[in-house]
């Protein structure tokens, strides 16, 4: 009774701006979750509209669900959009990192199959020769100008043949498929995934299309429990 006693024309005049196959797609969803179909319509959501009729499963959105797929599914085609919101948390999907969790999707079974050629990437820094010399200097020289030798350098001395920038970036390479633990993380703009060999975290990220190691080093307890707050989903290598 709602429907028909409650802004009656407005809501016919929204209908009227729907085409054809939103229309049929509206009726479809009225019929099944008719209060979704009414805010969907109501917030002029009518790209969602445009669903292909095997994908229901946008009956059972919850509104903020829905309002951010409204939002996504204008930068991405919609399908693609229901990809990524029915494999992640949609709390972790932002207009920043919703083009790098779609290359993760792409790339996944790829990953688990070692077929993606590991090498280091830029991580914030201007190149790949600069962040993998900053990273053996801050972790692999983590002391040197002391007389104390660090854990992390004695970890490293323990582990690396020859100590040196080279064999650093090597093992970082060449470890990548030994991860356990690993995880695919946000924190709302970049994506992530990292893991432990031993006690030897590495992470890696996209640089554009191209994924790549950001960083490699020692942690003493072996576990980065931060990465778990934007947790999307965990991976067997």
């Amino acid at each position: 009774m709602a429907w028909v006693t409650h802004n009656l024309q407005y809501k016919l005049n929204l209908i009227n701006m729907l085409t054809q196959i939103q229309y049929n797609n509206f009726l479809s969803m009225f019929m099944k979750n008719k209060t979704r179909a009414e805010f969907m319509l109501l917030n002029k959501m009518f790209q969602l509209f445009d669903f292909d009729s095997n994908i229901s499963d946008i009956y059972s959105y919850s509104k903020n669900k829905l309002i951010k797929l409204n939002n996504i599914s204008k930068k991405i085609p919609l399908e693609s959009a229901i990809k990524l919101f029915n494999k992640f948390n949609y709390k972790h999907i932002t207009k920043f990192n919703y083009h790098n969790l779609l290359l993760y999707l792409r790339d996944m079974d790829n990953f688990k199959n070692h077929k993606i050629k590991i090498t280091w990437g830029p991580g914030n820094h201007k190149n790949v020769r600069e962040n993998v010399n900053e990273h053996y200097i801050k972790h692999v020289l983590s002391n040197v100008l002391s007389n104390v030798l660090s854990n992390e350098q004695i970890y490293w001395e323990r582990i690396l043949d020859t100590v040196n920038c080279e064999s650093y970036k090597s093992y970082a390479i060449n470890s990548f498929y030994k991860l356990k633990k690993v995880l695919v993380h946000t924190d709302g703009v970049n994506v992530y995934m990292s893991g432990f060999h031993h006690n030897v975290f590495i992470i890696g990220r996209y640089d554009g299309d191209m994924f790549g190691i950001s960083s490699c080093y020692y942690v003493e307890n072996g576990e980065k429990l931060g990465r778990y707050k934007g947790l999307c989903f965990k991976i067997d290598l």
